[in-house]
């Protein structure tokens, strides 16, 4: 089925203060089935008061009049996304999660003095408080998209809505090998401490192997997210004078067979905004000799021999060394990560025109005009164009340090807009 036509989950989008003041808001067609239409204004009402009363939860979810509402809360904003109740949940997620860490960061500053002259309109308002104030209703206040947001929103925010789900974009290509099984994506840093299910694929059909591949298998699980965990923890180098993560872990169950192979796990590091997680990649491979030995003599096993009742067959997980993974599937799985890793900069420092730098090896094309539904399934893989730049970087042709940012003024901000993001160098995964 072409990606235009396609049934689209994840509808729309309110950006709100935690005063109720509508920001932006961002609405998407297409195929499919559509929740009601809401009212923004009282929407971004209810979600200020909700938020408040829960205690500002980093994470929540409602259904309003049929529509789901996944609810995100953070840089001082509250991040609403309008999706379908049943199938819409988790890209609903995924895609609140990207635009929180890019709004938050690029419109820290104006947040907040917007939020402040609403805290004193709204302190003027009641000290004038009579029954005519109270009734009226000032023309073009509530749902629309304030100015100062509006390149985002078209250069961004649409351009997200309409592009496939998170699903699709990062973890098709894993589906697409003939060992894998299913693959997820997990956060390792949540509100929780322990290690979250994101996003999940659904399982690989008439492989009897993909039945442990994921949450319904307990021991399974409580070893993938032992591993998880333990991937994204730094741990010293050699010369301990910076401290280096793992980038890889593989795991075995050499007692969940079929036909000759078992289960196992390759997970690849990532970074997931504002922590990081992790790309899990479920396959199934021949049981190695190593594997089978320690199996046989009660070796290395990841986060101990967990067992549950009917799951004696996935009951211990081995550690693996990374050469155990199918290099098919480890070059997958890294593209999967490194995909997932985009999604959430480090830092975006600004909005504004490309630079003229003639050494930029990258074409910028800020886009002219709102992106279609045919046009934002077709567009590359990033929002935007994201240009990496690293506190110091090599000349690729002299070799030698420059300073970057590059010297020279920058041209003026225009409507097209064109996001920056600053990293370190080194590599984020």
């Amino acid at each position: 089925m072409p990606d235009a036509d396609r049934p689209r989950h994840v509808h729309g989008v309110v950006v709100t203060t935690k005063l109720g003041k509508c920001l932006l808001h961002c609405a998407v067609g297409g195929p499919g089935p559509r929740p009601a239409e809401l009212r923004v204004a009282p929407l971004c009402q209810l979600l200020a008061t909700m938020q408040d009363l829960a205690g500002s939860p980093p994470f929540g979810y409602a259904e309003v009049h049929g529509s789901g509402v996944v609810v995100l809360e953070g840089h001082s904003v509250i991040v609403a996304m309008l999706c379908d109740a049943r199938d819409g949940r988790q890209s609903a997620r995924l895609l609140g999660m990207q635009l929180l860490n890019t709004f938050g960061q690029l419109f820290r500053g104006a947040v907040a003095s917007l939020d402040g002259a609403h805290q004193r309109a709204m302190e003027a308002a009641v000290s004038s408080y009579t029954f005519h104030s109270a009734t009226q209703r000032a023309p073009g206040a509530g749902g629309c998209t304030m100015a100062p947001f509006v390149p985002f929103q078209e250069a961004f925010v649409r351009t997200m809505l309409l592009r496939p789900p998170p699903a699709d974009l990062w973890l098709a290509p894993l589906l697409a090998l003939p060992c894998a099984l299913r693959a997820c994506v997990l956060d390792c840093a949540p509100a929780t401490g322990e290690p979250e299910l994101l996003l999940a694929t659904e399982r690989a059909a008439g492989r009897p192997l993909a039945a442990y591949a994921g949450a319904a298998a307990p021991p399974v699980w409580a070893a993938v997210r032992a591993a998880a965990a333990a991937l994204v923890v730094p741990r010293a180098t050699a010369t301990n004078k910076q401290n280096r993560k793992a980038r890889v872990a593989a795991l075995a169950w050499p007692r969940a067979t079929d036909g000759g192979k078992c289960l196992h796990a390759a997970l690849r590091a990532a970074r997931i905004a504002p922590g990081s997680g992790c790309v899990v990649a479920f396959y199934q491979a021949e049981v190695p000799a190593a594997a089978a030995a320690a199996a046989a003599g009660g070796g290395d096993a990841v986060g101990g021999a967990v067992g549950g009742a009917g799951e004696e067959a996935a009951a211990a997980a081995l550690a693996l060394p990374e050469a155990a993974v199918p290099p098919d599937l480890r070059a997958a799985l890294h593209g999967a990560a490194r995909m997932v890793s985009a999604a959430f900069p480090e830092a975006v420092s600004e909005i504004g025109a490309p630079p003229a730098d003639d050494d930029d090896e990258r074409p910028h094309t800020p886009p002219t005009k709102p992106a279609t539904a045919a046009e934002g399934a077709a567009a590359p893989l990033t929002p935007v164009q994201l240009d990496l730049e690293s506190p110091r970087s090599t000349h690729p042709a002299a070799g030698v340090d420059v300073a970057s940012p590059r010297p020279g003024p920058r041209p003026a901000p225009t409507p097209q807009a064109y996001f920056v993001a600053d990293s370190p160098a080194r590599d984020p995964l």
